[in-house]
């Protein structure tokens, strides 16, 4: 988003006619942006490029601004211009990210919180973009799960990064044009030109490579600043007819409005295929000018479209958090025509309200001057100095406060778990019936945690012949593999999906004080199958076997497949070599097969839909026998184990089998589940290891 009022700029003669320090038409084209933006979001769950818009326009102003600066002779003042853009921008960006979160907090499910308080002082401080992807979002994923109602400050964040930037970008400009005595603006066109160029052409590569992490890329996103800056610089030197500029306009606003349509935004952004919005923008900024009479600019001019642009900035604010906490609350994978239409006038209404009770206030607060006999700081840059050191604190104090209370009720949740008896619930209730009804566990302040592990090794415990590269993979619940301390030992060895079984065999240790030990990779399963750190995977599979062959414990459970989806799974390479050499040296592997993947992350389906919703249910054919591998296991004299009917119990994966969460996430098995499984399998697995006890209780 731009800010929503008008900068200052030298008067100059150009596209048709004279410009003072309004383009009605540059407001007019800043509301269809934002109109186009909504109404996409809300209704046609695409991207409409008018995000696109914005960031020329801003680009377009600023350049406008700081040009007319130095050919004036004015004073530059970077950190003067950089505080006072910050100083209007804070505080509807943080009052309005506030009040989002407190909403998301009432309304929606708590498993996300505090995600969300990460999101809102991300937002706060001007790096969205970057917290969203080092979290590797997909904006346009569709994957069952609600979008964060931050999200969009990805774009507000760029634009205060490049608010930074520019100013001193100038000053660069400035020195050159005072030393070297070069023009400005054939100087400024130098060097946005060459940004413009080089940005694209390495916009466009990003986009191929990872169109998902250039999608919120500074460096993939500068090229259409330059473009802003550019069009700054040349439209003084234009000198078009009426005509020429009603076609302009109009070709600029029909291909503003048709870009989102005909585009595919969701595949192609911000590379080349951006342009189609740039080169629309310009093309109104261009046309603009002198009243026609039959050109855009009787659209864009018209006062309802001015008046309206003065609240862009705070409904591109409120507009999304709107939309997704009412998708939330409502249920509904889109709003209707109903729906959106009431999302949207509630947005319109609360964009007023923070305009008047937010934006004006801190405006007047920071235009204003105090008396002269005052002891405040009279001029509006110390005041604009207060605001944005201020509010960014409050917003960290806020954030901190938030997840003070998200650590209460996640005390609270871990010690509600411990209250119930598992044995009596998930796959051991009888029908899969929940035997308490109204209870769900995890609680969803916590189902987002409850993957399991074991902690640190030490050094002390590894044998001498490991790699140093042991202690980060090694986990553990015993120190020790003393007979007066553990009565039996048993190792895990492979990715995330053994983890999962550390619950499993855990829940046994526990009851029975054995001894446990992990070396666990995310990713690592034997051979380093798949996508993974090849040598690093390797490399922890040799320190595994060498521990396992010195210390010998009474068994290890490895995973005999990798499922690849909710039908079908891979066998690994080389893995029952490595099994009869184990079992050879005395030890038994037990060989478990992969559970079930899918692409619906199951706790959020089930908060959002509820935890009944056909949406959170999917079949699979993995509860199917597989009978060559059973045989392969066994003739390597392993021990084979395959749970996934329990896991998803006639062939059926739920969200939610008697009263437990199942799944962590889209493939994982939550810890809970799995701590349940331990009492419904103990009778399995003491057919095969005779120390084994058929029944936990």
């Amino acid at each position: 988003m731009t800010l929503p009022a008008t900068v200052s700029a030298a008067p100059s003669t150009g596209a048709g006619g004279p410009r003072g320090d309004w383009i009605p038409e540059v407001q007019g084209l800043r509301t269809l942006a934002l109109l186009l933006v909504a109404t996409f979001h809300i209704w046609f769950d695409r991207v409409s490029g008018g995000v696109d818009i914005f960031l020329l326009v801003s680009a377009f102003l600023m350049t406008r601004s700081l040009v007319g600066r130095l050919e004036r002779g004015e004073p530059l003042r970077p950190i003067t211009y950089i505080v006072q853009r910050f100083g209007r921008l804070m505080p509807l960006a943080i009052g309005i990210g506030a009040v989002t979160l407190a909403a998301s907090a009432i309304l929606l499910p708590p498993s996300r919180l505090r995600e969300y308080i990460e999101q809102f002082l991300a937002s706060s401080l001007y790096f969205e973009n970057v917290w969203l992807q080092d979290a590797l979002v997909n904006y346009f994923a569709d994957d069952g799960t609600l979008a964060s109602p931050f999200q969009h400050y990805w774009s507000l964040s760029i634009q205060g990064q490049i608010f930074v930037i520019w100013p001193l970008l100038f000053v660069v400009i400035w020195l050159l044009t005072k030393f070297a005595r070069v023009p400005l603006r054939p100087l400024a066109l130098t060097l946005f030109g060459a940004l413009f160029v080089a940005g694209l052409a390495w916009s466009t590569i990003l986009t191929a490579q990872n169109q998902q992490f250039a999608y919120f890329d500074l460096s993939a996103r500068v090229w259409e600043f330059a473009a802003g800056s550019i069009l700054a610089l040349v439209v003084p030197w234009l000198r078009l007819g009426p005509l020429s500029r009603s076609i302009m306009t109009w070709a600029g606003i029909a291909g503003a409005v048709l870009g989102g349509i005909v585009i595919p935004v969701e595949g192609t952004f911000p590379g080349i295929a951006a342009l189609w919005p740039v080169v629309s923008a310009a093309l109104v900024i261009a046309g603009a000018g002198a009243p026609t009479r039959f050109g855009g600019d009787r659209l864009l001019a018209h006062p309802v479209m001015t008046r309206i642009g003065e609240y862009t900035y705070a409904l591109y604010l409120v507009h999304w958090p709107v939309l997704i906490i009412g998708m939330g609350v409502l249920r509904t994978p889109r709003p209707d025509v109903l729906q959106g239409t009431f999302l949207l006038a509630l947005s319109a209404v609360l964009s007023v309200a923070a305009v008047h009770l937010i934006e004006k206030p801190f405006g007047w607060f920071t235009r204003s001057r105090a008396p002269r006999n005052g002891r405040w700081p009279r001029t509006a840059p110390w005041r604009a100095a207060v605001v944005i050191v201020t509010l960014p604190a409050l917003a960290a104090a806020t954030a901190a406060h938030a997840n003070t209370l998200v650590d209460e009720r996640q005390v609270l949740a871990w010690e509600q778990l411990s209250e119930f008896d598992l044995a009596t619930m998930g796959p051991n209730a009888a029908g899969g019936e929940n035997p308490h009804p109204g209870v769900v566990l995890p609680n969803p302040w916590i189902n987002s945690h409850d993957i399991g592990g074991m902690t640190p090794c030490t050094e002390s415990m590894l044998p001498a012949g490991v790699s140093d590269a042991a202690i980060t993979h090694c986990q553990a619940n015993h120190t020790s593999f003393d007979p007066e301390d553990t009565n039996h030992s048993v190792y895990l060895v492979g990715n995330s999906h053994v983890q999962q079984l550390t619950q499993f065999v855990g829940q046994a240790a526990i009851l029975h004080q054995w001894a446990l030990r992990g070396y666990l990779m995310f990713g690592c399963q034997y051979g380093a199958y798949g996508d993974v750190a090849e040598e690093e995977c390797l490399g922890m599979w040799d320190d595994a076997t060498i521990d396992i062959l010195e210390n010998k414990p009474d068994a290890v459970f490895v995973l005999g497949t990798q499922s690849t989806g909710p039908d079908t799974e891979d066998e690994l390479p080389g893995l029952y070599d490595w099994v009869e050499t184990i079992t050879a040296a005395g030890v038994d592997v037990v060989v478990v097969r992969d559970n079930p993947r899918s692409d619906v992350n199951m706790p959020e389906c089930g908060d959002r839909w509820g935890y009944e919703s056909d949406r959170c249910t999917w079949p699979t054919a993995l509860v199917q026998p597989n009978d060559g591998l059973r045989t392969a296991v066994e003739n390597a004299g392993g021990i084979y184990l395959d749970i996934n009917h329990l896991i998803c119990p006639e062939g059926r994966c739920r969200a939610v089998y008697g009263g437990i969460v199942v799944f962590f996430d889209n493939s994982h098995v939550s810890a809970t589940y799995m701590r349940a499984l331990a009492f419904t399998t103990a009778p399995m697995l003491a057919q095969r290891l005779p120390w084994w006890p058929p029944a936990l209780k």
